[in-house]
């Protein structure tokens, strides 16, 4: 390979990254299954490129961030969680954590 291939390769790889550091915030609401997660995907879309509104977009998918009760409810209701821990399990462990 000659000296522009590498250049190239290395622009791409740079394109990547970037592009995968403004979509973060689309991910994390996502993710997280935040509440207004298509709105905040349009304002990174629309407006993430000024800068001030990726960095707000950031902050708003962290706040959508569930809490230890909305993680539990939603353990509560799903079945496969409770295949793979079943409640008499589930609570010795929770009895061990209260000893610590």
């Amino acid at each position: 390979m000659d000296g522009i291939d590498d250049n190239l390769i290395i622009e791409n790889l740079l394109w990547l990254a970037g592009l995968l550091v403004y979509l973060f915030p689309i991910y994390l609401a996502f993710r997280w299954r935040h509440r207004q997660r298509y709105w905040l995907a349009a304002v990174v879309l629309l407006l993430g490129w000024t800068g001030l509104a990726w960095l707000v977009s950031l902050a708003w998918a962290m706040h959508g961030r569930p809490g230890a009760e909305q993680r539990q409810a939603e353990t509560d209701h799903d079945p496969d969680v409770h295949l793979a821990f079943p409640r008499d399990v589930h609570d010795s462990i929770e009895d061990m954590r209260d000893d610590c």
